[in-house]
């Protein structure tokens, strides 16, 4: 940004947000088993063995009782994710027992 157009922001006290001009996290999805849950995080095992640990949006579609009743009963899950699992960007978007 111009420095004249973004002092001229601030002294105006309208302050731009902060995602403007970035693009929207991609998405990936995949299905597995529920094998461990720790409040808002989880981790699924997939049918060919690999390992996700996500953490769950705030805004995701399920909950933590959802998680547990879903690991309880050996549920497959789908799940929608943005980030990288295992770091602290593997966001759960959206969980869907299958």
């Amino acid at each position: 940004m111009h420095p004249d157009l973004t002092t001229c922001i601030i002294q105006s006290g309208i302050v731009p947000p902060k995602n403007v001009g970035e693009p929207m996290p991609t998405t990936t999805t995949v299905q597995g088993r529920i094998i461990a849950i720790q409040e808002m995080r989880f981790r699924i095992l997939t049918g060919d063995g690999r390992g996700f640990l996500f953490t769950l949006s705030h805004n995701a579609n399920a909950d933590a009782d959802d998680l547990r009743r879903w690991h309880r009963h050996d549920s497959l899950v789908q799940i929608t994710y943005s980030g990288e699992p295992g770091l602290t960007s593997g966001v759960a978007r959206t969980v869907e027992s299958m």
